[in-house]
């Protein structure tokens, strides 16, 4: 008895998939982050030799002083490296049909370049800080414990469709998007003092935060409903779920 949701939420994902299939960008972005996923996977082990060369290279504090050092520090940073680029890359192949931020700018120790192999920029923790750090743990959070909200948010914009074809489709993110929130959630949490890729290479959710799709009103923007005045509150999204307005304007 208990498999009969798991079943259920696997019928439910492999149906809506067609839905959201139908746009070639979407599949282009999966496959995008698969490939990414695969390469990082496989990759990530070249990450030591690479920063032992960088480390060399630069030597300490990047004045071409103390060369040995300077390669020394650079097995410790590669091996670091490598097991981030080694865990994204897994998390990628393994998310790769399922969407997720549109970004990482910010958030966790970004890797020197998209490929292990490249030089790239690096990142110095001593000059530019931790703040991402706290950044990747505080998205994590709230991926994780508020991701469920999706569900609500996205069959509160489904509703509002007048074809049937949206209404599946939202629906469809009514099931995936929530168990995207909450495995990238996990991610983030488990990995959160490991760098991690800057960019997503796969599909990207509607709004930026799980609790955003609350906030769209059963009404158009542009055309507001009848006595909707100066003194009425905002159409604009405000930072937390807007509940009054969404009861006071449902159909």
């Amino acid at each position: 008895m208990k498999r009969i949701p798991v079943f259920l939420v696997l019928f439910c994902f492999l149906f809506s998939l067609p839905v959201f299939a139908q746009g070639s960008t979407y599949l282009a972005s999966s496959a995008s982050k698969a490939k990414h996923g695969v390469i990082n996977t496989f990759t990530g082990w070249l990450e030591v030799p690479f920063q032992v060369i960088k480390g060399f290279e630069s030597g300490i504090a990047e004045e071409g002083n103390n060369k040995l050092l300077g390669g020394v520090a650079g097995i410790l940073r590669g091996i670091f490296h490598g097991i981030g680029r080694t865990a994204s890359g897994v998390y990628q192949l393994a998310t790769c049909l399922l969407p997720d931020h549109a970004d990482n700018e910010g958030i966790g120790i970004p890797l020197d370049s998209e490929y292990a192999w490249e030089k790239g920029s690096t990142y110095s923790i001593h000059q530019q800080g931790v703040a991402p750090v706290g950044e990747k743990l505080a998205r994590g959070v709230v991926n994780t414990f508020a991701g469920i909200v999706e569900i609500p948010g996205q069959l509160n914009k489904a509703e509002q469709q007048n074809s049937a074809l949206t209404i599946v489709k939202g629906i469809g993110k009514a099931v995936i998007y929530p168990v995207a929130r909450i495995i990238s959630g996990v991610f983030d949490l488990v990995t959160f003092p490991l760098p991690n890729d800057s960019k997503q290479h796969g599909p990207v959710f509607d709004e930026e935060q799980p609790w955003d799709a609350l906030n769209t009103h059963p009404f158009d923007r542009e055309n507001p409903p009848e006595g909707y005045g100066a003194f009425s509150p905002p159409l604009e999204p405000s930072p937390v779920p807007d509940f009054y307005m969404m009861q006071m304007y449902a159909p």
